[in-house]
């Protein structure tokens, strides 16, 4: 029996005694005899020259530091090349890339050439139950949750593809109607809609949607710099004051343009507040509008009179009695701009839950 055999009958084993004791959680299995395998225990494990390395490999043409095989958000597997003249995952060359690993995939760290054999191995993750893909399933790898609401997770998503990471907004419909006051049939597609007919740098982007009889299921762009609320609170933690002016003029500037396109394209946001302004990542400044869940298409003649969104950051123009057309929003900005710095208003306005009247 081959060494890769041996595994597949290791690994579909049900026997009781073969699971005590630490379990790795992959086994590198080798194509080449010269070159053994390994099983993997720890989360991340480099395969190089060096003797130091989890998997040494002593061959003129490997790196030092070849390459490293990791695992994040859940069981997800990853592998990242660090070497000089790049490892070949399943076919394609990987030149100091990061992607996702399948089971099964061969990893190989040196082709066939002058009849000597490549070095290459095939990866093999631990025994899990046998699930049908179906829906996002079949195109992304589900990982750690990023966040949640009353009826919506937000969980990592990567293309099984490409190893492109997203978030995807996993909505439960039953909690949503439960949950949700509005008379509109469509209410729960308003957001997937807007953001349809929205695409500007500074407007979180939708990429596909999934929908069955228990789910709405929305890709959306993965930003990894947290929310502006967070971010003003450590800066003032940091610096003793809120941003400076050249960091809250850049800001406040894409947060105008971006209010300023969807007044165009007719959206009102109705909820614009640091909570749901996202940065893009923790090395920049460029924010991306989020969660247009409270959105509305306004006509030019139109008026909404729904009382909704945050009360500390409420326009005026929306209070008990009046309405808001397509300007509904406007005031938002200003407050954000006025307030920065200022934590304890921030963190009132934060504690402040949103009312809401029937209907909107």
């Amino acid at each position: 029996m081959t060494q890769e055999a041996t595994w597949a009958a290791e690994y579909l084993s049900d026997d009781p005694e073969a699971s005590q004791g630490p379990q790795p959680w992959a086994r590198l299995v080798s194509t080449n005899g010269q070159y053994p395998g390994c099983d993997v225990y720890e989360d991340d494990v480099v395969i190089g020259r060096r003797s130091s390395c989890h998997l040494h490999v002593n061959h003129g043409f490997v790196s030092g530091e070849h390459c490293k095989i990791f695992r994040k958000e859940g069981n997800v597997a990853f592998i990242c090349d660090m070497s000089r003249n790049g490892t070949t995952v399943n076919g394609k060359l990987l030149k100091k890339e990061e992607r996702l690993l399948e089971d099964g995939w061969e990893i190989m760290l040196v082709p066939a050439r002058d009849g000597n054999k490549k070095i290459s191995f095939h990866i093999h993750m631990t025994k899990q139950k046998t699930k049908l893909l179906e829906g996002p399933d079949l195109k992304y790898k589900i990982g750690e949750e990023l966040g949640s609401g009353a009826f919506a997770q937000v969980k990592m998503a990567v293309c099984r593809s490409t190893g492109k990471k997203f978030a995807i907004k996993i909505v439960d419909k039953n909690k949503f109607r439960l949950k949700n006051h509005s008379t509109r049939p469509n209410a729960l597609k308003d957001e997937v809609n807007i953001l349809k007919k929205l695409e500007h740098e500074n407007i979180i982007g939708v990429h596909e949607v999934f929908e069955n009889d228990e789910k709405l299921q929305i890709v959306l762009e993965l930003v990894e710099g947290g929310d502006l609320f967070d971010n003003i609170i450590k800066y003032y933690d940091a610096h003793g004051h809120g941003f400076d002016e050249p960091k809250a003029r850049n800001i406040f500037r894409q947060l105008i343009a971006a209010t300023e396109y969807m007044h165009d394209k007719k959206v009102a946001h109705r909820d614009l507040k640091p909570e749901n302004i996202l940065m893009k990542d923790k090395k920049s400044d460029v924010v991306k509008i989020s969660d247009f869940g409270l959105s509305r298409t306004v006509g030019s003649g139109s008026s909404l009179k729904t009382l909704c969104g945050t009360p500390m950051y409420l326009a005026p123009e929306v209070l008990p009695g009046k309405g808001g057309g397509s300007k509904y929003g406007m005031q938002d900005p200003r407050l954000q701009e006025r307030r920065r710095g200022h934590r304890s208003r921030l963190r009132s306005g934060c504690e402040t839950s949103a009312r809401r009247s029937p209907g909107g």
